[in-house]
């Protein structure tokens, strides 16, 4: 047995019949007065706590809170008009580059293996082609959550 008194989170778990930490604890409560009369408050005060009637609301919330919110202006957006914009520029600049530097990627991959440049060209493509759908798709989540106000 102890002489220290238990907490009061210990006489509360004693109260509600939780398993205590300190094994010395239910020993200490049948010898200590002190902590036997805190258990007693403790336990008055925890059954009022569950005689207390629950509130009950003579109105909707969520109903009162729906009336002042502003109406949702749903604005249908086509965003093939981005998509076409941004593969018109690709493609734009594509055959600049092609026109401008033709020859001399010509030369550049002229010695490699035709095997190894389509595997270079559908791997940049693949990549590209991917990080620009997660760009656009990114793009079009931004615009939904401005436009949703």
């Amino acid at each position: 047995m102890t002489n220290k008194h238990l907490t009061d989170f210990e006489i509360q778990q004693f109260v509600l019949q939780e398993p205590p930490f300190d094994t010395d604890g239910p020993e200490h409560m049948r010898s200590c007065a002190t902590c036997k009369m805190k258990a007693e408050h403790y336990k008055l005060l925890f059954d009022g706590i569950k005689l207390q009637v629950k509130p009950i609301f003579d109105f909707d919330l969520a109903e009162l809170v729906a009336a002042q919110l502003p109406p949702v202006q749903h604005k249908e957006s086509d965003g093939s008009f981005f998509l076409y914009s941004i593969t018109g520029v690709t493609i734009f600049f594509v055959s600049i580059a092609g026109y401008f530097f033709g020859n001399n990627l010509l030369r550049l991959f002229g010695g490699i293996n035709l095997v190894m440049t389509s595997l270079i060209f559908t791997t940049v493509f693949s990549i590209s082609l991917i990080f620009g759908v997660d760009m656009y798709k990114r793009y079009q989540s931004k615009m939904e959550a401005i436009n949703y106000y």
